[in-house]
């Protein structure tokens, strides 16, 4: 029954499908036109035309790659940090190799005999090669003798014995000598043979009325800072003695010292200053006498490739003639060519004790009785140009002008004071002094130079007739 219905059911829609759809398509075949007709057309419009782009080939092409860009990569430092030991490998000690040393000799002895009895001797000893030390020893013999005709003896006699020591700290030099000097003179100007009758007059002098001894022992030590660091203090001291005893009463001694102290700016200049005393002292029949000398020196000094400037001032106090000095110190120099030629100058001035020491290095025929004055440099200006003409030939030019007040000068005494005029006393003046001065050398190895040197002088005294007993 039920296949039976289905069946129905299937008739009843297709018979419903073919009435709804069948004049659809008789309508189609009857009211169709003909294709070929013509027709109506109904215009509204102008025509407007349509052109279309052109499509052109782009001088640029331009290559549509389907390959991806590469990749910008970044590697940052990572914030982690990792401990490496550093373990670098020991390396030996590096050696200088030079030349072989030569064998030194520590001692030394020289002797000689010449004409007028002349005699030399000297004997020396020295340390031998040291990093920390030197000291040596010196003994010198000169004695001359020979014989004037009516006149005392003319002979001399010198011994000299120096000790110098020599030893370097870690951070300073020290060095210290201690001397001792035994010289005799005669005064042989004196009458000695058998009176004529011109000389009635002078009483006749004995051997020993012509003789002066000079005996004098010094000692003296000077440290010095060597520091390769130039932000610590700069530091140079020493001290000096010396007593210097001659033939009578007379006697003289002398105590000084002087400090330098300096710093260094973060520019590289050296800003310090220096200070100085020199104490003296004689005794002699009948009266004695004792004065100062102060200094104070400071200064301000710079320098490099090209130049080398220092300015600064001295100021010297006299206790004795209660007097105070001032004097510049001003130097500069300027490489023209480095290491080839230079020019340089200077400005300075300075205050000189004379004392019998110093006045009989220079002439040891005065007599011990004689007035001391101070000599002052106001003025000494210099002027020059030094360099190396070649790798062996080297000069210096200068020029030298020097204002001086109370200059030593030698002269006799008068007739009816000093009959025998024999000896010297020492007068003083003020001096203007003018040279020009050259040197030229010649190095013939690192251990040998031959040097000339010439000077040439004009002494203008302020008062005197002349320099008496000056080369001018």
């Amino acid at each position: 029954m039920k296949a039976l219905s289905l069946k129905r059911m299937k008739r009843i829609l297709n018979c419903v499908f073919l009435a709804a759809f069948v004049p659809l398509f008789g309508y189609g075949q009857t009211e169709g036109k003909d294709p070929l007709s013509a027709g109506q057309i109904n215009v509204v419009q102008d025509y407007r035309p349509v052109i279309g782009d052109a499509d052109k080939i782009s001088p640029n092409p331009v290559l549509n790659d389907s390959v991806p860009a590469p990749l910008k990569l970044s590697y940052p430092v990572l914030s982690r940090n990792f401990f490496v030991p550093f373990r670098p490998e020991p390396l030996q000690a590096a050696k200088m190799k030079g030349e072989p040393l030569s064998r030194l000799n520590p001692f030394s002895v020289k002797a000689g005999y010449g004409l007028y009895n002349t005699s030399l001797a000297e004997i020396s000893a020295s340390s031998l090669r040291s990093k920390r030390w030197k000291g040596s020893f010196l003994f010198k013999h000169l004695a001359a003798g020979g014989k004037i005709d009516q006149t005392l003896n003319p002979g001399f006699a010198d011994q000299d014995f120096k000790l110098n020591g020599h030893y370097l700290f870690n951070q300073h030099d020290l060095q210290t000598t201690l001397n001792y000097y035994h010289h005799k003179v005669h005064y042989y100007g004196g009458v000695f043979a058998p009176q004529d009758e011109w000389v009635s007059m002078v009483p006749r002098m004995r051997e020993t009325d012509g003789r002066i001894y000079y005996s004098m022992f010094e000692g003296s030590a000077r440290i010095k800072g060597i520091f390769k660091d130039k932000d610590r203090f700069q530091r140079d001291a020493g001290l000096r003695y010396y007593y210097l005893g001659t033939t009578g009463s007379h006697s003289e001694y002398s105590v000084g010292g002087d400090v330098m102290l300096g710093k260094y700016t973060k520019n590289g200049e050296l800003i310090g200053a220096k200070v100085q005393l020199d104490y003296f002292g004689q005794s002699r029949t009948p009266d004695s006498t004792e004065a100062a000398i102060f200094g104070f020196n400071p200064f301000y000094q710079i320098g490099g490739k090209k130049f080398d400037f220092k300015l600064g001032l001295k100021i010297m106090v006299e206790s004795d003639a209660s007097l105070t000095r001032f004097f510049p110190d001003i130097f500069a120099r300027y490489h023209i060519v480095e290491d080839v030629f230079s020019a340089y100058a200077q400005v300075t001035g300075n205050t000189r004790r004379n004392t019998l020491r110093s006045l009989s290095e220079q002439n040891p025929f005065i007599v011990p009785d004689i007035a001391f004055r101070n000599t002052a440099d106001i003025v000494d200006a210099s002027l020059g140009l030094r360099g190396n003409i070649s790798s062996r030939l080297f000069f210096d030019i200068s020029g030298q002008i020097k204002l001086s007040d109370s200059v030593a000068f030698f002269v006799n005494k008068p007739v009816f004071a000093d009959s025998a005029q024999n000896n010297f006393t020492v007068i003083y003046d003020g001096m203007q002094t003018y040279a020009l001065q050259g040197s030229l050398g010649y190095r013939m190895s690192s251990k040998l130079e031959v040097t000339g040197f010439v000077r040439y002088q004009m002494l203008k005294p302020d008062s005197q007739l002349r320099a008496w007993h000056m080369p001018s």
